[in-house]
């Protein structure tokens, strides 16, 4: 018994249960959300490739708020959920609220940002709150 305890109050030293789960507040309102953010863009997944503990996912940008202006972008994000990692699928359009990490060439996704499917920031009243945006510059 004294051995079980004794692995119990290891285990828990270590904060094990937050390893295996995300906790995140609720993301701020649409504009605010934005003004924290590195970019923000409404976005087509085309491809998503994962090694290790990260993925990478390259998206086709329709409309951009913040950051940003070109017609393709390339963002990382945690490979699990409970690493709140963002579960991006190819050939749906999310809108994403992303921030630069120090060192980091790319941008981060995270699970606790405001990013979204575009039919859930619909309903939520993103597209609403932040205007049309600006449409992407093609590359020549």
């Amino acid at each position: 018994m004294r051995f079980l305890t004794a692995i119990f109050i290891l285990l828990a030293g270590f904060g094990l249960p937050s390893l295996f789960a995300c906790d995140c507040a609720d993301p701020a309102p649409p504009k605010k959300s934005m003004e924290g953010s590195s970019a923000v863009f409404l976005a087509e997944v085309v491809k998503v490739e994962t090694l290790g503990q990260m993925s990478t996912v390259t998206l086709k940008a329709e409309r951009w708020w913040k950051g940003g202006e070109s017609a393709e972008i390339t963002v990382s994000t945690s490979k699990s959920g409970a690493s709140c990692g963002y579960g991006f699928e190819k050939g749906k359009k999310y809108l994403v609220y992303a921030h630069a990490e120090p060192k980091e060439k790319l941008l981060h996704v995270s699970l606790c940002s405001r990013t979204s499917t575009e039919k859930e920031a619909e309903k939520n009243g993103d597209f609403k709150e932040l205007g049309s945006g600006k449409a992407p510059i093609p590359r020549p």
